[in-house]
């Protein structure tokens, strides 16, 4: 057995989003898209996930806009749709995935009233 079996190493030890606090990670059913949700600007950040791990932002950093505190993401089953908890105010941002990872809007809820997390199925 050898010794270093139990030992991780970073592939990517920094991706910036260039946005601000980077809060949640939801990875698409395929593994090949990443996305980052960013409480402070109120957006997600999109990365394509390379061989071996490696991470490479879609775009200049703000893939999507939530309106709001995006504290969760979650991709749904099919990859297809991406669906941000803006808990800022109080509502579910849902966005169509692209093969290239980069989204577009498709609308939001009503106000939900005071959530705390988001679980798509």
């Amino acid at each position: 057995m050898d010794d270093h079996d139990d030992e991780l190493d970073a592939v990517t030890r920094s991706a910036p989003t260039t946005q601000t606090a980077a809060c949640w990670v939801a990875i698409t059913p395929d593994g090949k898209l990443a996305y980052a949700a960013n409480t402070g600007s109120g957006t997600v950040t999109g990365y394509r996930i390379g061989r071996g791990g490696a991470l490479a932002r879609v775009d200049g950093g703000a893939t999507g806009t939530t309106g709001g505190a995006a504290i969760d993401v979650a991709v749904s089953p099919d990859g297809d749709t991406l669906y941000a908890l803006a808990s800022g105010i109080n509502q579910i941002t849902a966005f169509h995935v692209r093969a290239d990872g980069s989204l577009v809007r498709l609308g939001a809820s009503a106000a939900l009233g005071s959530v705390a997390g988001l679980a798509v199925r």
